[in-house]
């Protein structure tokens, strides 16, 4: 009897597991949006506090800059109106998702790579510099 209890017990606990890990792999994305100016690698920068994940989709806010301080994968972004996204020299960013740009954006020699075909700018200024090689 009690081999049976241990195998409904081993059963039902894997049965839990596979349950948990189903559910932190189909965890929606969070939104972080800028509570502030500053670098993207810096916590405080957002809102939830905390720098955005691979899986997360940024806004940044009207009246902040967000400076691309180091190489980052995100889904998507949306620079608002009054916004604006700044690359540090040679710092990549990949997006899998959309790109928006209703504010500024400032490559400065930094580097893009777009997942997605959609690339939406209705903004002031889109800056960018094409080196040599693939950007």
């Amino acid at each position: 009897m009690s081999g049976i209890i241990a195998h409904l017990f081993r059963k039902n606990y894997l049965l839990l597991a596979g349950a948990i890990l189903f559910a932190l792999s189909n965890a929606e994305a969070a939104t972080k949006t800028s509570a502030q100016s500053g670098n993207w690698t810096t916590a405080s920068t957002w809102s939830p506090s905390g720098v955005p994940a691979n899986s997360d989709n940024v806004i940044i806010a009207n009246g902040h800059t967000v400076t691309i301080d180091n190489n980052k994968t995100i889904q998507n972004i949306t620079v608002n109106s009054g916004g604006i996204l700044l690359w540090n020299a040679g710092k990549r960013i990949t997006i899998n998702g959309n790109f928006t740009v209703n504010g500024t954006a400032t490559m400065n020699k930094g580097e893009i790579t777009l997942f997605s075909r959609t690339c939406f700018y209705t903004g002031s200024v889109f800056l960018f510099y094409l080196g040599p090689g693939n950007k």
